[in-house]
């Protein structure tokens, strides 16, 4: 009875993580935007750095409210949130309204950072111990996955009926998301909910950084190799246009490249196996993605070897989020820190995910883009250098 009661729960542990995947407006916000609102391509990429911002505020305050309150809840929240910024865009069609909707989602998002991964370990330790989670964590991610590239099929025909179809698709799989999370099982006892004041919590977080140098360098390293990430696939989307990729195309082609961030997710356990260093797995994703940032930035590009690229770095997008979750949940050691501390991480990563997005506002995108690649390349390259470094050191 006990073990069937698990994995009923597991059952609605898995439908929270499939339907807070989709993003069914990813492949047509500019599209959607400027058809409904009249936005410019300026208008647009601001839209998408209000989200970004957002988070970026509200991140700690969100982690330090999840260690209080509790992962579950704290998903929960956000998930609602998301769904209601979804409602104020179907039912309003005033210039200023996809501000608005941003930031409520953007809020969303804060909650739902830092409680996922930490609601994800949490739940597994009910039943298991540390040893295996990097699987199980492999699993949730490609779960997601497969969410996000469902999302981005239903999107591809629902946009023949019409774009407010999208909306309404991604509406519903949100409101299953967050009756599915709260069917999830999380004893209080696992959650370890802070009991200190907000300003303590801080203090202790801090302190607990300073003096834990190897979690320190770690967060630094993923927040910057994730915002990246982000960054650069926001790049794509232009470099797309340049092709003239028709619109209602652009949800089969995103479904096609999110595939490959499944492989990514699934195959990362197995690599893991091969490779069970943080430091190479790091060092995987960087060579990776200075790859990527040379051949887009130097290279002579058509449709055929767009698309491939795309797929490679949504490979490496779908293999360094199970690879970098798993590294920051086995080194925190404190329980009652840990959605706060992802939430330090995701606030890092939004920071410097903004600044590209207000840069690529204030410049002319068609020739900034390319740019924008081999600045990338470089920060990687400089953080793999100093990484090295320290890696030697350690030894030494």
């Amino acid at each position: 009875m006990v073990v069937q009661r698990f994995y009923r729960y597991t059952m609605f542990f898995y439908l929270y993580v499939y339907f807070s995947g989709f993003n069914s407006m990813m492949p047509f916000w500019a599209l959607f935007l400027s058809n409904k609102y009249n936005y410019s391509s300026q208008n647009i990429i601001l839209f998408f750095s209000f989200f970004s911002f957002t988070v970026f505020l509200l991140e700690l305050p969100a982690g330090l409210i999840t260690d209080r309150l509790g992962a579950k809840k704290s998903s929960a929240v956000g998930i609602m949130l998301k769904a209601v910024s979804l409602l104020i865009l179907l039912f309003s069609d005033n210039f200023l309204t996809p501000f608005i909707s941003q930031i409520i989602v953007g809020t969303g998002e804060a909650f739902c950072s830092g409680s996922r991964d930490a609601l994800a370990y949490r739940y597994y330790l009910m039943q298991h111990d540390k040893s295996n989670f990097h699987t199980f964590n492999a699993k949730v991610n490609s779960i997601n996955w497969i969410g996000i590239l469902t999302s981005f099929i239903c999107a591809s025909f629902a946009s023949y009926v019409s774009l407010n179809s999208i909306l309404i698709c991604s509406f519903s799989a949100y409101l299953l998301a967050s009756i599915s999370v709260l069917f999830v099982k999380i004893h209080e006892s696992d959650e370890e909910i802070y009991s200190n004041n907000s300003i303590q919590q801080i203090k202790d977080i801090t302190r607990t950084l300073i003096k834990d140098k190897n979690l320190g360098m770690l967060l630094v390293f993923t927040s910057v190799i994730q915002a990246l990430l982000c960054a650069m696939f926001t790049l794509f989307q232009p470099l797309l246009n340049e092709l003239d990729i028709a619109d209602m195309t652009n949800g089969f082609l995103y479904a096609f490249v999110t595939l490959f961030a499944v492989i990514g997710s699934l195959v990362q356990p197995f690599i893991r196996k091969k490779v069970d260093d943080d430091f190479k797995q790091l060092a995987i994703v960087s060579i990776f993605m200075i790859s990527i940032c040379l051949i887009v930035a130097f290279a002579k590009l058509n449709l055929f070897k767009l698309i491939i690229l795309f797929a490679v770095f949504r490979f490496v997008f779908g293999y360094s989020g199970p690879a970098i979750s798993s590294m920051l949940n086995l080194s925190i050691q404190k329980e009652n820190m840990r959605a706060s501390i992802f939430s330090i991480q995701s606030l890092a990563l939004n920071l410097f995910q903004s600044i590209v997005l207000l840069l690529l506002q204030a410049l002319d995108i068609s020739t900034s883009t390319r740019y924008c690649f081999i600045f990338a390349f470089i920060i990687v390259f400089m953080l793999m250098i100093w990484r090295i470094r320290k890696n030697e050191h350690k030894v030494e």
